[in-house]
């Protein structure tokens, strides 16, 4: 290293020089500044009290003047004489006299004088009041005025103190003409104009203060500098030292690193050969550099084979001429289609045999040569694993789609009889003959039951299924809670009623009142609780729903019963499906599968489940779901009536001509002894869609109530056909079908039918829609 002589008692001496001078600057521009502020303070205090001064004047102005009592210090000014009433008398008698703004104003500037110490004039070359004569100053600011010049402010000296004086011209305005119109002066001339002589001691002591502040703030940075450069000298000299021996540690530290950089190039050969992924390393043309022991191993051959060579040599024939160009094109646009990106692609061994693998290419900078790192993984087992997936995935999906078909066929098979066997119960239950013994009206009691207790197995069976298939559907709305919660007591009113059993709902706050939730899945959760409230409690119990928020933005409907509770050894099997905790032994009817599909309900929708229970104490069971203040709401229609009522007395003012189009002789045969009891309604019936399409057009029924499954034509392609006919297509079409799944109600009232009931119907139900679509 090359020995360094610094002459450091010369740029010692440069150093200080250099601090001194800039520090004489700085003190004489710092005291230049504060007398150049001082002197700009000084104006902007002569300006307010110019301004001020002109405000006051101003305003004696707009109201002509000023009349007071005279007296010793203000006698009536004889330079108004002129005027006819510069003096007059009030009312009572009090003598009063007219100060014009220009007395007034000087009077007010001689009393701020003796207070403030702060001088004001007003003057002019043609005098009113000699006493307002311009002295020297002012009358050569009086002549520029008449130059164009509209202030003039100058440092000056009024008996020996020195003052910063302001000036501004005093322009003729409209309430001046009143005492100086008869000089000869117009609107808008230059009357003469107004200073303000702002002492300047106090101003020149601050600066006076401020310059010996600096001074000694100046004095105490030079010194500090002083030492500052003392200290910078002598730790350039002990650098200058320390430099000679950090050269001599910096070239023991070079032989060190030179001797870890091998080291450490010996220690990366060995991580790449033991690697368990191969390692290739290729420079920018696409020629291999290195290929560790894994790729020897992966690829079959050895290093020396590949050293060199193109490492399109490793891919598939498809490949091969992609491979340089996606390098070029790296290389020329930046564009990366496999640098810096993991993708798979498919190699080649040396004997010629194709394997997927994963390819992640990285780039590095060494000095100046480019370096591309391919890590290459053997994805042959993954493909393989992914391959048996998927196969046992598919026959996973086709196993369920088979399991659906069949559910849904079997629902339709047994709905069917279902409607015959629960239609015949019912109208035997409202016999009108009264023909029946008890026993007889005992035993369709257990035969309606029985068929219904059927139908609600079938239909949470098909639900369950849904939910474990992952096929349910949720439409997600902002429904009104009270409107679901009357429904459904609505619906299980007359169970409670045979069970006396009372039920209280609690008024729900107006802010609690909105929910996001499915209407349809919401409800038949509801519905369920309250079923089992009632099932499942002492006779002349209670059940009562109360609502409250939770933390977590959500609304709780606790439903509470007094029945005979839950035993905490169950507790844990209360969710688990056809499960019945031991009712199955007692008279109560139940499938044991509603609560385990409440539960995925409610979870679908986002919300939660649970319950509080204690054998013999009754059960309380809760649903959560998610708030929503939104105003939207969407209409719940309250639930049917299925019971038969006092509808047959509205029928029986009622009358039409009714097509039934079924294929099921019995159905056929349940409709026709249900449509007989009213007199004024006459049912016409066929077996098949197309029959049925000509006798309506023939016939002109007043109502159509349309299966849909039926031999032939169905009933959604029969319902277009009745739709397009000039004759049939203002006539009301019910479907009554065993087609019951929530997306075959969906696609009904989505083609058209102004009803869509499921088998088996209940007649209350069947009657009210007649009803309805006869009127």
């Amino acid at each position: 290293m090359r020995k360094i002589n610094i002459p450091f008692l010369a740029l010692s001496l440069i150093s200080i020089v250099i601090w001194t001078i800039v520090s004489l600057v700085s003190l004489f521009w710092n005291i230049k500044n504060i007398q150049d502020s001082s002197i700009t303070l000084a104006t902007a205090e002569a300006r307010a009290n110019w301004n001020k001064d002109q405000a006051f004047r101003g305003w004696a102005t707009l109201h002509g003047g000023l009349y007071v009592v005279p007296n010793d210090r203000t006698p009536p000014n004889p330079y108004l004489a002129h005027l006819p009433k510069r003096d007059v008398v009030t009312t009572d008698g009090v003598k009063l006299t007219l100060m014009n703004p220009a007395y007034m104003m000087r009077q007010m500037t001689e009393e701020y004088e003796e207070l403030y110490g702060v001088k004001g004039s007003i003057t002019g070359k043609v005098l009113l009041n000699p006493i307002n004569k311009a002295d020297e100053w002012e009358f050569a600011a009086l002549e520029r005025f008449d130059r164009g010049v509209t202030e003039v402010v100058e440092k000056t000296s009024i008996d020996n103190v020195e003052y910063l004086r302001l000036m501004k011209p005093l322009i003729m305005k409209k309430g001046c003409v009143k005492c100086h119109g008869h000089l000869g002066f117009i609107e808008g001339d230059i009357r003469g104009g107004v200073s303000v002589s702002i002492p300047l001691e106090p101003y020149n002591m601050a600066v006076e203060e401020a310059s010996k502040a600096l001074f000694l703030t100046h004095f105490t940075v030079w010194l500090m500098g002083l030492m500052g450069i003392s200290l910078f000298i002598y730790y350039a000299r002990m650098q200058h030292l320390e430099l000679k021996r950090a050269h001599s540690v910096l070239e023991d530290r070079v032989k060190k690193r030179t001797k870890e950089l091998r080291e450490s190039e010996a220690r990366l050969r060995m991580i790449m050969n033991t690697a368990a992924d191969a390692i290739i390393t290729i420079n920018d043309r696409g020629l291999i550099e290195s290929f560790n022991a894994s790729a020897e191993s992966m690829f079959g051959y050895k290093e020396s084979e590949v050293i060199g060579e193109n490492v399109s040599l490793l891919t598939n024939d498809r490949d091969k001429g992609q491979h340089d160009n996606y390098l070029k094109n790296y290389q020329k646009t930046g564009e990366a289609k496999i640098i810096g990106i993991g993708r798979e692609v498919v190699a080649k061994t040396s004997s010629g045999r194709e394997f997927p693998i994963h390819l992640s290419v990285s780039k590095s900078v060494s000095g100046n040569k480019l370096i591309y790192t391919g890590i290459i993984h053997d994805i042959s087992d993954r493909k393989k694993y992914e391959r048996n997936l998927y196969q046992a995935k598919a026959e996973a999906e086709s196993a369920n789609k088979s399991k659906s078909i069949f559910l849904s066929s079997m629902s339709h098979e047994l709905r069917t009889p279902l409607n015959s066997i629960l239609g015949f119960s019912q109208l035997l239950e409202i016999d009108p003959t009264g023909s029946l013994s008890e026993d007889q009206k005992e035993a369709i009691t257990f035969i309606r039951s029985g068929g219904e207790h059927l139908l609600e197995l079938i239909t949470q069976v098909l639900d369950l299924s849904k939910i474990e298939s992952g096929n349910i559907t949720t439409s997600i709305e902002s429904i009104k809670v009270s409107s679901i919660l009357n429904a459904c007591i609505s619906m299980v009113e007359q169970a409670a009623i045979k069970n006396k059993i009372s039920i209280i709902k609690d008024d729900i706050p107006e802010a609690l009142e909105t929910i996001l939730a499915d209407k349809t899945l919401f409800r038949q959760v509801v519905l369920n609780l309250l079923s089992n409230a009632i099932k499942y409690n002492k006779e002349n119990g209670e059940v009562k729903i109360t609502t409250k928020a939770t933390a977590q933005d959500k609304l709780r409907i606790i439903v509470s019963d007094t029945g005979i509770g839950i035993p905490k050894e169950k507790h844990l099997e209360v969710f688990q499906p056809f499960n019945r905790l031991g009712a199955d032994a007692t008279d109560i009817s139940g499938t044991g599968i509603g609560l385990s599909i409440s539960k995925r309900l409610i979870e679908v929708m986002g919300g939660a489940i649970g319950f509080d229970s204690e054998a013999g104490k009754g059960s309380s069971f809760w649903v959560e779901v998610p708030l929503n203040n939104n105003e939207y709401l969407v209409p719940i229609n309250e639930s049917v009536d299925n019971t038969l009522g006092n509808l047959d007395d509205d029928l029986s003012c009622t009358s039409g001509t009714i097509l039934y189009i079924e294929d099921n002789l019995k159905n056929l045969a349940m409709m026709q002894s249900f449509i007989k009891q009213f007199e004024k309604l006459v049912l016409i019936t066929e077996k098949n869609a197309e029959e049925g399409i000509e006798t309506a057009i023939r016939e002109h029924p007043d109502l159509i109530i349309l299966d849909i499954n039926l031999p032939g034509m169905n009933g959604l392609e029969a319902l277009k056909v009745l739709r397009k006919a000039d004759t049939t297509q203002s006539i009301p079409i019910i479907a009554l079908t065993a087609a019951a799944t929530r997306e075959d109600v969906e696609d009904g009232n989505l083609a058209g039918f102004a009803h869509y009931l499921t088998k088996p119907v209940q007649l209350g139900e069947l009657l009210s829609v007649i009803l309805s679509s006869l009127r």
